[in-house]
């Protein structure tokens, strides 16, 4: 749930990644439940907590920009930047 919510607040695909199982009889058991979502928040894979998968999902970056230029205090934002000059002073 925190992952959804983390890629709707930054308007981002957010991936968390666990393990599933116990790799050893004196490891703690991984609980799994990896998952990925896009930036609206809408879940795009969900793994469960019983078997061992690889798994993959496409992204598309198109849907950042797409979902950034709905969001009210960001479509008037003008982009500012400040860091264009860091650098450039380094000795």
């Amino acid at each position: 749930m925190r992952t959804s919510a983390r890629a709707q607040d930054n308007q981002i695909f957010s991936i968390g990644v666990n393990a599933v199982g116990k790799p050893s009889n004196n490891s703690p058991k991984y609980c799994g439940n990896s998952i990925a979502v896009d930036p609206h928040g809408d879940i795009l894979l969900k793994l469960g907590n019983e078997e061992d998968l690889i798994a993959k999902v496409t992204i598309d970056t198109e849907e950042i920009l797409q979902e950034r230029s709905m969001e009210p205090s960001l479509r008037d934002l003008k982009m500012i930047k400040i860091y264009d000059h860091i650098g450039n002073n380094i000795d």
